[in-house]
């Protein structure tokens, strides 16, 4: 004969219930809901609840220019968004390109738009543009025969080889990274042998990187 309840949860900081069993979310998690019978007889029921809040907006962090792989992070509100991941993609992967967590690692010089989409389905997304001007770095500088003057450091440009007397000639290889490669004003190839003709006592070799 009387079919009315009382209404309550566990945990009221996450979602309330008002008497007509209208459950109105505060934050995101789980609470219990219970129902209990108004007739005395103590019949009562509970229900587990997830609830989950979409997200509403989302940003990118991150710097508008690079040369190096960098790491890009967004932001995704409201705070208690139930799912804050994202997912990543460039406009043109032959000039950057972006993995699963927002590591941009640029490839050539270049404008890209990074996109960054919610993972949930509000769907929303956002953009940001950035130039990817690649840094050019030596790695390596071998010869075939000699004895350098110093170990290769990449901050240093100027190095001496000792030769054996009556050597005409050694063999350079040099390694690189984005970079073409030039020896005495020829091109030579990343991590390629190239031959150097040495005349009277000192024989100057210049190597440029651009």
């Amino acid at each position: 004969s009387d079919k009315e309840v009382s209404w309550s949860v566990d945990n009221e900081t996450i979602a309330t219930i008002d008497e007509l069993g209208i459950v109105t979310p505060v934050t995101s998690g789980t609470i219990v809901l219970t129902a209990i019978a108004k007739d005395g007889s103590g019949t009562s029921a509970t229900k587990t609840i997830e609830i989950v809040k979409f997200a509403e907006s989302i940003e990118i962090v991150g710097d508008e220019e690079i040369t190096e792989p960098t790491q890009y992070n967004v932001v995704i509100l409201p705070e208690y968004t139930t799912n804050k991941n994202a997912e990543w993609s460039v406009s043109d992967e032959e000039i950057a390109i972006v993995d699963e967590n927002g590591l941009v690692t640029p490839l050539k010089n270049g404008k890209i738009v990074l996109t960054a989409k919610t993972e949930d389905t509000s769907g929303i997304e956002t953009t940001k543009s950035i130039v990817i001007t690649v840094s050019v770095r030596a790695n390596s500088i071998t010869s075939d025969v000699g004895v350098w003057d110093k170990e290769f450091d990449s901050d240093i440009t100027e190095y001496t080889i000792n030769v054996p007397v009556g050597t005409t000639a050694i063999y350079l290889t040099s390694s690189f990274t984005n970079a073409t490669t030039k020896v005495n004003g020829t091109i030579a190839a990343n991590g390629v042998r190239k031959k150097v003709a040495l005349t009277g006592t000192e024989t100057k070799v210049e190597i440029l990187l651009t």
